[in-house]
């Protein structure tokens, strides 16, 4: 359970096709997706999670809710809260009564973060576009990312972006063991103004929970 919810926190790998380059069509679409995100002050979306392996017929799914601001983010997940302040990332686990912390760039090499999801493609992958789809009206473009450093433990992410809005419909993360990760996002919306308090955790308001500093 944590490391699929590590996955989501700090989340990419590579594509092993003999056409993965990088496209000048996709980097058009990945860009425009990437400066609508960026230039958003702060925003929120609930999203899907999906744990898929074909081979053992394993299909597991979450339901949550992201708040993204700059570095900053909360998410909320399967009874779990996640807390980056952009230095420390605490785990809080209500029924536990513990909650724990990790320096903020650990995982960052396990998966797509939520705060930099849309501009990770940037640096060190290769991109293509692999077809286009219509789903509810909507006009889809499915782009393979796959990183450079093929000593990864993934080797493709699957984006299927909406070049309506340039919004992220979904992610999917392929790793070499056989798991998929699949993220869907839902009920995006942008917000004006937030505060920095939003993605903290503050032990004063929890005096009975236990807290494990793992920095």
């Amino acid at each position: 359970m944590k490391k699929y919810i590590l996955l989501f926190v700090a989340s990419i790998s590579f594509l092993t096709y003999s056409f993965a380059q990088k496209d000048p069509k996709a980097l058009a679409i990945l860009d425009k997706m990437s400066d609508k995100y960026q230039n958003q002050e702060a925003f929120e979306a609930g999203f899907k999670q999906q744990l898929i392996n074909q081979n053992e017929g394993l299909d597991e799914s979450f339901e949550g809710n992201i708040l993204v601001k700059g570095e900053k983010f909360r998410i909320d997940i399967a009874g779990q809260q996640i807390f980056n302040d952009g230095s420390a990332i605490w785990t809080y686990s209500p029924d536990d009564e513990e909650v724990t912390v990790t320096a903020s760039e650990e995982g960052e090499d396990e998966g797509l973060n939520p705060t930099t999801f849309y501009s990770a493609y940037k640096e060190g992958f290769l991109y293509a576009v692999i077809g286009h789809e219509s789903l509810r009206g909507k006009n889809i473009s499915v782009i393979d990312l796959t990183p450079e450093d093929k000593s990864k433990n993934f080797f493709k992410i699957r984006m299927r972006i909406n070049t309506t809005d340039n919004e992220i419909l979904s992610w999917e993360i392929f790793e070499k063991g056989g798991n998929n990760y699949l993220y869907t996002i839902e009920n995006y919306k942008p917000i004006a103004s937030i505060s920095d308090n939003e993605f903290q955790f503050d032990t004063e308001d929890h005096p009975d929970v236990e807290v494990v500093d793992l920095r």
